[in-house]
């Protein structure tokens, strides 16, 4: 059962969740693709503070994302 989903933006640090969608470009997608993020992903938000990147950590790698990208991965936080 998938439950609500929120852009990856408005998770606090520590929380996890499984990214459920993408709402961007297909020059974003080329960009996100190799580095393993993919729907299903679990991925915990390390760092969200102002208006720096997002840093998040997915299958072992921490990663700096952009808020214009954060913005459009869908989460669905997980319990």
């Amino acid at each position: 059962m998938i439950g609500p989903c929120l852009p990856l933006t408005d998770l606090q640090a520590c929380r996890v969740g499984y990214i459920r969608e993408f709402n961007l470009t297909e020059s974003h997608m080329r960009r996100i693709a190799p580095m393993g993020l993919s729907k299903g992903c679990l991925v915990r938000i390390v760092r969200n503070s102002g208006r720096r990147a997002l840093i998040i950590k997915a299958m072992h790698t921490y990663l700096a994302i952009s808020r214009t990208v954060a913005q459009n991965i869908l989460i669905e936080v997980a319990p």
